[in-house]
């Protein structure tokens, strides 16, 4: 073998092993290959400062989702949708009186998906309450999919391989205070007053932890809200590398 380097420099613990450093330069130097070594007092320092750098340069510049994320959504039941009505038996009334059905899985970050540490994804939420007060804090899971099930919909399609990482929580009085009521027509039996939250879920999944904050318009402005992080007390911590 043709060796083109000229030194080689050991750090980190096994650096300040005499042994092992007189070895390794008794194999290399009668080659013209110089061999080095910090003071061996001081090696592992190599190791923090590495640690430090890549935080605060962001070595990583990408990384790459192993599972699909994403949360779970009610829709309104739509009886010409043969995905709805094999499913009919779970279809539930709203405040509003309108039919919808639990369990459709909206994917927020896919599998295999480049992840940069500023990328933001977003999931759109529609949340109805007779009550303004009610609306003043949100709370949601955000799942993932480990199966191989293309394009999956809905959480009973494959169910084992769901798991719940988390749950998203944010406080959401100032935006619940500003919010006027509606009026819905309940079958022309006359109109029901209610309220509208209109919000988008912010994740963040570059960093070796997810974050997130809400985001909603209010008067032609965005406006934010932070979000807390709830985990389960077995649930794994997620990273885009998961």
């Amino acid at each position: 073998m043709v060796l083109t380097w000229q030194s080689v420099f050991l750090v980190g613990g096994f650096a300040a092993n005499s042994y092992l450093f007189n070895e390794v330069k008794d194999k290399f130097s009668p080659q013209g290959i110089d061999v080095s070594r910090p003071d061996p007092n001081r090696v592992n320092k190599a190791v923090a400062d590495g640690a430090i750098s890549f935080y605060l340069e962001g070595f990583v510049a990408a990384r790459m989702a192993r599972v699909h994320y994403g949360t779970d959504v009610s829709v309104p039941y739509k009886a010409t949708d043969v995905s709805h009505r094999t499913r009919s038996s779970e279809v539930y009334v709203d405040c509003l009186g309108i039919p919808h059905l639990d369990g459709l899985f909206s994917n927020i970050l896919s599998k295999g998906t480049r992840v940069t540490e500023t990328q933001e994804f977003r999931a759109p939420y529609i949340e109805h309450s007779l009550s303004r007060e009610s609306l003043t804090t949100v709370k949601f899971p955000i799942m993932c999919y480990r199966g191989n099930v293309k394009d999956i919909q809905w959480f009973d399609e494959d169910p084992d391989m769901f798991h719940t990482l988390c749950h998203v929580e944010a406080d959401m009085k100032s935006m619940a205070k500003g919010l006027k009521p509606r009026y819905h027509d309940v079958n022309g039996d006359g109109t029901l007053k209610y309220y509208e939250l209109d919000y988008q879920a912010v994740l963040t999944f570059g960093t070796t932890e997810l974050t997130a904050h809400v985001e909603w318009e209010e008067n032609g402005i965005t406006k934010s809200s932070p979000a807390k992080l709830i985990y389960d007390a077995d649930a794994e911590i997620p990273s885009a590398n998961h």
